[in-house]
């Protein structure tokens, strides 16, 4: 296994030794509803996150007991992750949770046989930009409209082709990376649908 790849393994050991990392369900939502407006400026309805599930996105929560301290979005395209959300509620944070559950997405990427992401962050948000390039997240572009100052787009290491977008999408600044698979491949869960395409933010 590479030394990113045990790293991965690490930060997700890390996680499931304190918390349950489980697929989200519906009825979940109204929790998950409750950190998004805590953590995003143009948070997600309940309608958004309804329509998500029944789309089939990679949709997942982390627990803490019963109650839900975490959650993470994303949309598998047939060429590239496209991490919609992640959001940790404000008394769980600093904890390695958000690292955790960026790590277990990587994951779930690298066994659909894809082997990047991208994500976009507000230009303002300096501490999620930090985030991200701390693990090796690399910004790629500007993306206008997203949110009303933009939105950086970042792209895993290593990855330099630019993600392909519908028309209309605009320029964005985006963060990207390419994680290092490992040597066990190994599969969480169910693959989810590879033909959907993102959509814009309510």
């Amino acid at each position: 296994m590479s030394p990113e790849g045990q790293t991965r393994s690490q930060m997700i050991m890390s996680l499931q030794q304190m918390h349950t990392i489980r697929r989200m369900t519906q009825q979940d939502i109204e929790a998950v509803v409750h950190i998004e407006r805590r953590v995003q400026s143009h948070p997600w309805t309940e309608g958004n996150f309804f329509d998500a599930l029944k789309a089939g996105y990679e949709a997942w929560v982390v627990c803490h007991g019963n109650e839900v301290v975490a959650f993470s979005l994303q949309l598998m395209a047939p060429d590239v992750a496209h991490l919609l959300l992640i959001g940790v509620a404000p008394d769980w944070q600093g904890r390695g949770i958000g690292a955790g559950l960026l790590a277990w997405g990587e994951e779930r990427l690298l066994a659909q046989k894809l082997d990047s992401q991208v994500l976009e962050v507000r230009p303002s948000n300096t501490r999620a930009i930090a985030f991200y390039h701390r693990w090796g997240y690399e910004q790629i572009g500007v993306r206008k409209g997203y949110y009303p100052d933009g939105a950086v787009i970042a792209k895993m290491p290593g990855s330099c082709r630019k993600p392909w977008y519908p028309d209309g999408y605009g320029l964005f600044f985006s963060f990207c990376r390419r994680p290092a698979r490992g040597a066990s491949g190994q599969c969480y869960g169910q693959p989810a649908p590879t033909s959907l395409v993102a959509r814009e933010r309510d």
